[in-house]
C-alpha cells in the first residue's frame, strides 16, 4: 500500500509535496481542511497521512485529538508537516500521537525519509 493522504490548504505547497511524493511512487490525495482530512482518514486505510496543523474548519490538533478518540492514530502513522517551528506545537502534536513533525519548507530528502521511516506496510503486497 503506498496511499498518502496530504492534509494542506495552501495549493502551492500541496501541488509541490504531491509531485514529490509521485516520483517517488505513492498515490497521493490531497485534503484541504480538517473535517475532510478527518472524514477521508475514518472512511479508508492510509499508508501514511501527512498532516497540516494549520487547517481551515478543524486544525490538524482537533484531527489528532478526534482520531485518537476514534482509536485510530495506533494503526494511521500521522507525520506532521507545518511551518511552526514553535517547539510547544511539537511536544504537543507528539504527545498527541503524531510519529514526526516536519517544518516547512521541507527538503525532499527529508521527506521521503520520513515517510519511508513511518509509512504502514501493506501486508497483502
Amino acid at each position: 500500500m503506498n496511499k498518502i493522504l496530504l492534509a494542506e490548504d495552501e495549493k502551492n505547497i500541496a501541488l509541490t509535496l504531491k509531485k514529490r511524493l509521485s516520483r517517488a511512487g505513492y498515490s497521493v490525495n490531497v485534503t484541504s481542511d480538517g473535517v475532510e482530512t478527518l472524514n477521508s482518514c475514518l472512511e479508508e486505510d492510509w499508508a501514511l497521512v501527512l498532516l497540516d496543523l494549520r487547517l481551515p474548519k478543524m486544525d490538524g490538533f482537533m484531527v489528532l485529538e478526534a482520531l485518537e478518540k476514534e482509536n485510530r492514530l495506533a494503526d494511521m502513522p500521522i507525520v506532521i508537516v507545518s511551518a511552526s517551528s514553535n517547539e510547544d506545537d511539537i511536544e504537543k502534536a507528539k504527545k498527541m500521537g503524531a510519529r514526526d513533525y516536519l517544518i516547512k519548507p521541507i527538503e525532499s530528502e527529508d521527506l521521503l525519509e520520513s515517510v519511508e521511516k513511518y509509512k504502514k506496510e501493506d501486508t497483502n503486497e
